[in-house]
């Protein structure tokens, strides 16, 4: 038994965490995201998940381990609502809840078009997935943090499209369904389709 972690924190989510590095990130997801597809074609190979949980409730847990990159301005991202790119769905107000209180300011998630959220999330680190609703929502967070410490870094179609990530420095888009880039195979600003612009500085080792 460890001390001071937050109990939905497994010791597959742990170990992938420790295994995160600088610019690696995770994929936040809800039951509706394909996850285990895209899983598989992840750094980390597998899905990862933590049942009967919410999307922002796994990023609370993720996040109090986790640190956000500082050095990209897409560290936590979410997937748009197709149709509407501007809505914010109330699961993505609760996300973007969780990433201000972990890191103690206003930490905007940047937004993502569906399907390019799509292709991001194969190339992150590893995807992990909740029980949040029937609806699908994306959001993810990149971590950030030096080698040795816990911590790294998903977006969907519907009303409550729940992806999001995170970049390490989930969920997340954290949170969400959101997916990134690793090291420094990280994809040109002008080939992602958002709504302000991802990586616009560079992850330093």
């Amino acid at each position: 038994m460890l001390k001071n972690l937050d109990p939905l924190l497994n010791a597959d989510v742990l170990y992938a965490l420790r295994a995160m590095g600088h610019g690696d990130r995770l994929v936040i997801c809800d039951t509706n995201f394909p996850g285990d597809s895209v899983a598989r074609q992840t750094r980390l190979g597998r899905l990862l998940r933590i049942d009967a949980v919410t999307a922002p409730r796994a990023a609370r847990a993720i996040l109090s381990v986790m640190p956000l990159d500082t050095f990209i301005d897409d560290a936590a991202a979410r997937m748009e609502i197709v149709g509407s790119p501007d809505e914010i769905p109330d699961v993505q107000v609760e996300m973007q809840a969780e990433i201000d209180q972990a890191e103690g300011k206003h930490w905007p998630m940047v937004s993502i078009d569906r399907m390019a959220f799509y292709e991001h999330a194969k190339n992150a680190y590893w995807v992990f997935y909740t029980d949040e609703g029937s609806d699908p929502t994306g959001g993810g967070v990149k971590r950030y943090c030096p080698i040795g410490q816990i911590g790294r870094g998903s977006v969907s179609a519907r009303k409550r499209d729940t992806q999001f990530w995170l970049s390490k420095s989930l969920i997340f888009v954290v949170l969400g369904s959101m997916a990134a880039a690793i090291a420094g195979s990280r994809p040109k600003a002008d080939k992602i389709s958002t709504k302000a612009p991802l990586g616009s500085r560079e992850s330093a080792s």
